[in-house]
């Protein structure tokens, strides 16, 4: 079992060692293009590959939360992405925030790269948009804050993550990574880790 929390240049190296090695790999590391998810789909048709933008329960709840309330919300309702991390953390948004922005997708029924708004960093405010808008703030020592909002215009809906402690992360992975070791080769997730529908 490899468990891989790198960049996505070097999760291409770890994915080729697994192949030869026939180890079975859980990937925490975030920021992978369109093109580049599709490489490790097909890595996936040789070794069991769990890949998750977050390893922590809460997030991966949020997550599924977003989704049933983009679906239950449809197009009337706008949405967007706010996110809060340590001033040391260099990406933005977060994988985290590109996740739940893609819950809003799948919510939808619709492509997320055709619904990616603009993404702002240190925005006191950011407006809402027909396209997924993200606002990045990076300040102090901070672990990490989501929250998905959803508005009519009339009302506005929050669902919101807050994370107190990196060990969660962790032992996300290890639950992954046991889950994923009597796994046959394909593609999974922390949904099919909580056994969400």
């Amino acid at each position: 079992m490899i468990i891989d929390f790198t960049i996505p240049k070097c999760t291409f190296e770890v994915l080729k060692i697994a192949s030869k090695l026939k180890k079975k790999v859980v990937i925490g590391t975030t920021g992978f293009s369109k093109k580049e998810e599709n490489i490790i789909k097909k890595f996936s048709n040789k070794t069991a590959i769990l890949k998750a933008g977050n390893m922590s329960l809460g997030i991966n709840l949020l997550m599924y939360l977003t989704e049933i309330t983009s679906k239950a919300l449809g197009d009337k309702y706008l949405s967007k992405v706010f996110e809060v991390h340590h001033k040391h953390k260099k990406d933005f948004p977060s994988g985290t925030a590109l996740m739940l922005g893609k819950g809003i997708a799948v919510g939808k029924n619709k492509d997320f790269y055709k619904l990616l708004g603009k993404k702002f960093l240190n925005k006191k405010i950011f407006p809402y948009s027909k396209k997924i808008n993200f606002n990045s703030i990076r300040k102090g020592e901070i672990i990490g804050e989501h929250e998905v909002k959803f508005s009519s215009g009339k009302e506005i809906i929050t669902l919101n993550h807050e994370a107190f402690d990196r060990a969660l992360y962790s032992e996300g992975a290890i639950t992954a990574a046991k889950w994923l070791k009597s796994k046959k080769p394909g593609l999974y997730s922390m949904r099919d880790v909580l056994n969400f529908e």
